[in-house]
């Protein structure tokens, strides 16, 4: 569709972007089921248009809510991840560094390493 419409076009596309993305489309992509090339007109209109952004907004919650009971069984720690950004995450694990003689490990001759080795064997023997 042109960037010109007329009121009927205009309201055809809005309607066809809330049922695109009540479908689980994203924006861009609802966009283009509604017949628009790409989402700048949208993004034009969700700006003077306070009812499309609500129910872009509501349509999003719908799918979101078709979802849910299938993405708790099976991945539910992923989704309180995508549902709470920031609050669910995975920590990086902390890394070891090890040391002999007060040098970094990847700083000690293998030759030394292979005896510091032998010798935690023989201890723990």
């Amino acid at each position: 569709m042109a960037k010109h419409m007329n009121k009927a076009e205009k309201q055809f596309a809005m309607s066809k972007i809330v049922e695109g993305v009540e479908k689980g489309m994203t924006i861009k992509l609802a966009c283009e089921y509604a017949g628009l090339n790409g989402d700048s007109l949208y993004h034009s209109w969700v700006k003077t248009n306070r009812v499309l952004e609500a129910q872009v907004k509501q349509a999003k919650a719908n799918y979101s809510m078709e979802l849910l009971p299938q993405a708790s069984k099976k991945e539910p720690f992923k989704m309180l991840q995508a549902l709470n950004p920031g609050e669910y995450s995975i920590m990086p694990e902390t890394a070891v560094q090890v040391n002999i003689d007060n040098r970094p490990l990847s700083e000690v001759p293998s030759d030394q390493l292979l005896k510091a080795l032998k010798l935690l064997k023989s201890d723990e023997s």
